[in-house]
């Protein structure tokens, strides 16, 4: 098991630990998945992304081959090969570099991961991609979603998300200026259409807040390494288990959302004394994707 001896968080990392520690602790900072575990979407979600990067530095060509020669498997019943290539034509005929500007926009930097300083540990996150004016040097971040349905329900969420804003924080921090638009480009697996919606601008006093919570996040994973760690400055990965199960604290409400069960609902359910075989008996390690 590798556990990291200093905080890594990224800002969907941030927002997990908000709703509920024990959960972030389990899966992201020991990386504990159930063992009949299966996230078709979000493997999905990751494939055509790396897909939608490929097309913006090689073209439609190039994209198709490496979904042809990445994804020859469905990820279950929904989530196929043939979607993926029928998504990728939908994006390839409807998808604009900067959606609401012209050819003034250039491309930034594209899949690449930015990383921030917070104190007690790291921010990282993966821009899609990011743009620049090359008249007013304005930067634009676009920020690739594939969704169920990307309706009026689903477009509701973005202005508030603490993702969007921490997004907007790094770049401000990491470039020196504000952004001067964010875009969410949705991708309706269930319609096939390309949607674009444009967030409201970030405020200083809301991206400040928002940096409030990483820095929350951060220092009591840091307070729980501390506990766990050795004298060589390695984590006691036993101790750090123990303490994930028996001494975080939990939401309820995180336990039932979106129609399914929370993956550690069967530990926290069981007696703190059974817990670690429970975890031991029905988990693996599985390095957390920000750590990659």
């Amino acid at each position: 098991m590798n556990v990291p001896n200093t905080v890594i968080l990224s800002p969907t990392r941030v927002a997990g630990a908000l709703k509920c520690f024990r959960k972030h602790v389990l899966s992201e900072v020991l990386g504990q998945t159930p063992n009949d575990a299966h996230q078709p979407a979000l493997d999905f979600g990751d494939m055509m992304h790396r897909a939608a990067g490929v097309f913006w530095l090689h073209g439609y060509d190039v994209a198709r081959e490496y979904l042809i020669a990445n994804f020859s498997t469905p990820f279950n019943e929904k989530h196929t090969p043939e979607l993926a290539h029928k998504l990728l034509a939908v994006y390839a005929s409807g998808a604009k570099l900067m959606p609401f500007g012209g050819d003034e926009w250039v491309i930034e930097t594209l899949e690449q991961r930015l990383s921030c300083d917070v104190p007690f540990g790291t921010l990282t996150f993966q821009i899609d991609r990011l743009l620049r004016n090359t008249n007013t040097q304005q930067l634009a971040l676009v920020d690739l979603k594939t969704a169920s349905r990307t309706d009026a329900r689903w477009e509701r969420q973005w202005p508030r998300s603490l993702q969007m804003k921490l997004y907007s924080e790094c770049v401000a921090r990491h470039y020196g200026t504000p952004l001067s638009w964010l875009i969410i480009e949705g991708l309706d697996k269930t319609k096939g259409v390309l949607a674009y919606l444009s967030l409201p601008e970030v405020s200083a006093e809301k991206r400040a807040e928002s940096w409030h919570a990483v820095e929350w996040v951060a220092r009591h994973d840091s307070q729980l390494l501390d506990a766990c760690r050795l004298p060589d400055g390695s984590i006691d990965a036993d101790r750090l288990i123990d303490l994930a199960l028996t001494q975080t604290p939990t939401n309820e409400s995180e336990c039932f959302t979106y129609g399914s069960q929370c993956d550690f609902l069967p530990l926290c359910d069981a007696e703190p004394s059974e817990r670690i075989a429970l975890l031991r008996a029905g988990y693996h390690y599985e390095q957390p994707k920000h750590l990659v």
